[in-house]
């Protein structure tokens, strides 16, 4: 490893790598064994029980979705913090594409951890200097794609049963089907493989598991029912910073649409989650957006594959296989194309209906790139999900 961290030269580099092998390191030799601390009996009885629970889990996600361990998530770190690692996004003004960090192995991405926050926000400060938008993200997982044996973490323990499940079959996963360089695709991936399971995981307790499968999703209703606006605001920022406007002109209007979002979530507050996500909307900016696009975009194309391989994991798994064995090019066309079936399809299950989720904001609308309101090629926005 240090022989690979010369090789990479650079002291910004090489401070980055650094902090990253002394963070991973520090979690490996903290780790202990879930099977010991159950037998303990100084181990807290609320621990002891998540604990029990994720095993139960992991068992479900291996005999269900043929995702397996091997010993990933049979050990456990408590931290002294709310995230093993503070994601940095940073786009280049007036631009939704997030600047790319490429790493050995993994490939390019439009994020770069720190294990802590504080290295996150002076890489922040340095971006912001030169007139990048950035966002700082808590982060509670994350996978070194079977590396190591990825322990359960303090920081996500205590999670619901349905987000720790959704966790954990994302997190495996990722060693399942990996695209170096296409993180975007990687994390959709995952987020439906998630999801799915959550599905799974409740229709398999009968009629006491469909109403609790109701209830999660009702939890969730909020945060779904915002994503038509985050999509309508990426779609029309886009058009904003594609267009022959002078710099000063975009910034105005960047800035319009902001304030439009923003009003059309105050106004209807209630059904956004009752204030749940006012935080998330106040933080909004470029690089806020385009961490959501990371994992929402290409979700309902995955949904879509997973429909056409019959619901069945393994026929699945075989088919995202044989796409990541692909060409980018040709991988991104399908991918587009399932995208497409996608959106027809809850177009045809919608229809005319005016109370369906994807509702128009019009305070977006009357905020159109050219200012006489939403013209039509300003309306095909995407139809992306989040967690």
């Amino acid at each position: 490893m240090l022989i690979l961290l010369a090789s990479l030269g650079g002291c910004e580099t090489l401070g980055y790598y650094t902090q990253a092998v002394r963070g991973q390191l520090e979690l490996t030799l903290a780790r202990d064994p879930v099977a010991e601390l159950l037998a303990a009996a100084d181990t807290q009885p609320e621990l002891k029980a998540r604990l029990a629970r994720s095993q139960e889990l992991l068992d479900f996600i291996e005999a269900n979705l043929g995702l397996v361990a091997r010993g990933r998530y049979r050990s456990y770190v408590a931290l002294d913090r709310n995230a093993v690692v503070t994601n940095l996004v940073a786009t280049p003004a007036l631009s939704l594409v997030p600047h790319r960090w490429c790493y050995p192995v993994a490939g390019c991405a439009p994020y770069r951890g720190y294990f802590r926050r504080a290295a996150a926000e002076r890489a922040a400060a340095r971006f912001a200097e030169r007139g990048f938008t950035t966002y700082l993200g808590a982060v509670p997982a994350y996978s070194t794609l079977g590396w190591f044996r990825d322990p359960l973490l303090s920081t996500f323990i205590y999670w619901s049963d349905a987000r720790l499940l959704s966790l954990l079959a994302h997190e495996l996963s990722h060693s399942r089907v990996w695209i170096d360089g296409e993180v975007e695709n990687n994390e959709a991936f995952a987020t439906f493989v998630g999801e799915q399971a959550v599905r799974e995981w409740f229709a398999a307790q009968g009629d006491a598991g469909q109403a609790a499968l109701a209830r999660y999703q009702e939890g969730q209703a909020g945060w779904r029912r915002l994503q038509p606006l985050l999509d309508q605001l990426k779609a029309r920022l886009g058009a904003v910073y594609d267009s022959a406007l002078d710099t000063a002109a975009k910034v105005q209007a960047r800035d319009q649409l902001y304030a439009a979002l923003r009003a059309c979530y105050d106004a209807e507050r209630a059904r956004y989650g009752g204030g749940r996500y006012d935080r998330y909307v106040a933080a909004l900016n470029d690089a806020v957006l385009a961490a959501r696009a990371t994992y929402v975009d290409r979700v309902p194309a995955f949904q879509v594959l997973f429909e056409q391989a019959g619901g069945q994991w393994p026929a699945f798994f075989d088919a995202a296989e044989a796409l990541a064995a692909q060409g980018a090019a040709e991988r991104a066309e399908v991918l587009d194309r399932l995208s497409v079936d996608s959106a027809e399809q809850q177009v045809a299950e919608n229809g005319d209906d005016p109370n369906a989720e994807q509702v128009q904001c019009h305070a977006l609308a009357d905020h159109a790139p050219d200012g006489h309101g939403a013209a039509a090629e300003y309306d095909d926005v995407g139809r992306g999900r989040d967690r």
